[in-house]
């Protein structure tokens, strides 16, 4: 099951290698294959390319993973979500938030269209800074695929 949504665990997951361990977490090279084609959170988790990507999993087992290992790492669906809200959704709406506000309040249109991109920056500079809390609330899980276990 190649890069698939499993319907029965409500997790996404990916078939990658392991590309570095170090103390408390592996790097996995995931490459978007062909299955992404029909996945319709493709282009929001970035996989819709072939393009390699490399997840930093948190795991207490690195030590049990040797690079160039083949592994799967998965996510539940509902992080998948929260992901794409925040690095998609939320800054759209606080883009039109800022806009509406600097109409309402008559900025001219410059103004107002600078005013909404400055408050994009924000929003992803606080993205930046709050990028250790969140990767502790989006985890991702790493395991090896049944058919490469022992």
């Amino acid at each position: 099951m190649n890069d698939t949504a499993n319907r029965q665990t409500d997790r996404i997951s990916h078939q990658g290698h392991v590309v570095q361990v170090f103390p408390g977490g592996v790097d996995v090279s995931v490459i978007a294959e062909a299955a992404c084609v029909s996945c319709k959170m493709k282009k929001a988790c970035g996989m819709d390319e072939s393009k390699e990507k490399i997840v930093t999993v948190y795991t207490p087992d690195a030590h049990l993973f040797r690079i160039g290992e083949p592994v799967e790492v998965l996510m539940k669906q509902a992080m998948g979500y929260k992901a794409i809200a925040l690095v998609y959704i939320l800054p759209v709406v606080a883009v039109m938030i800022a806009l509406i506000l600097a109409v309402q309040l008559d900025f001219p249109e410059l103004v107002a269209g600078l005013f909404s991109l400055g408050f994009l920056a924000l929003y992803y500079l606080m993205i930046y800074l709050f990028r250790n809390k969140i990767s502790r609330e989006i985890r991702f899980e790493i395991r090896i695929p049944k058919n490469n276990q022992p």
